[in-house]
Order: C-alpha cells, then structure tokens, then sequence
C-alpha cells in the first residue's frame, strides 16, 4: 500500500510539473507571436501579415501535439495503472507478441505524437487509453483538441473573409 501512495503521489507531482511547463511553454509561444507581429508590422507593414500567421499556426499546433505526445509517452511508462495495463503494452499486431514498449524511443515517440495528431483532428489510431488514468489525459486532451481546433478553424474563416 505504501508503493502504491508513493508511486500516486509521482504521479501527482509529474502531473503538475508538466501542466505547468505546458501553461510556460503556450505563454511564450504567445510572447514570440506577439513580438513577431510587432516586427513584422513595424518594418514590412501589416499587408505581411497574413502571410507569416498560417504557418505560425501550424507551428503551434506541431509543439502542441509535441508536448501532448511527450506527456502521452511519460503516461506509457509510469507503473501507475488501476487496470495492470497502460498504452505501451499493445502489441504491434496479432501476428506478434512484440509491444509498443519494446520498440525504439523514436518509435514511441512518433506513435505518440500520432495519437496527439488524432486528438486535435477527426482522424483515428489503434492506440488507446489502458487505464484511468490515461484515459483522463485522453479526455483532457480531446478537450484541448476541440478549443484549438476551433480556434483554428474561425481564424482561417476571418482571414478568408
């Protein structure tokens, strides 16, 4: 039982941390944004504009779902699981025994930041939650997904008109 409370409250405590680093990371990204405009606008004009804030965007949304992989990575190796179970321990298909776990770090990574790439987006993957805990994440994840999304779409439809 005391495992269990140590390895909940690493947890906890991991969880903050990132959260954290998440919130750190966004407002600077926000601060280079708005310096960028600044310059952009004090020696080329604001007619630039427009052209440099599509790419911007899908910047954002490239660390994003970066940070998003690199969280959903960190949840596949922690040993906190109320099912014995978490994403890692997939197996790579039914013609081995193979997981996700055993695979290169650049395998996991990649397959990460593609389930991060499916929260933001209608597209699908194989990998899924394997625990509570993991499925808050998702859950908090295909929240953030949503509002980022949608405020994708409304900036493009304003430029557009």
């Amino acid at each position: 039982a005391a495992d269990q409370d140590s390895s909940g409250f690493v947890l906890l405590r991991t969880t903050k941390t990132t959260r954290l680093l998440r919130i750190f990371g966004f407002v600077r990204m926000l601060r280079v944004s708005d310096l960028l405009a600044r310059v952009l606008d004090r020696y080329w004009g604001r007619q630039f504009l427009p052209f440099l804030e599509l790419p911007a965007m899908i910047m954002c949304l490239v660390i994003l779902n970066h940070l998003i992989g690199c969280g959903w990575s960190l949840l596949g190796r922690l040993d906190v699981t109320d099912t014995g179970f978490r994403w890692m321990d997939e197996q790579l298909s039914w013609q081995t025994e193979e997981t996700i776990a055993h695979q290169s770090v650049f395998f996991q990574w990649s397959t990460a930041v593609h389930w991060a790439i499916t929260q933001m987006t209608p597209g699908s993957m194989s990998v899924q939650p394997a625990n509570s805990v993991e499925r808050i994440y998702n859950i908090l994840c295909l929240l953030i997904g949503t509002i980022f999304f949608s405020s994708i779409v409304s900036r493009l439809s304003v430029k557009l008109t």
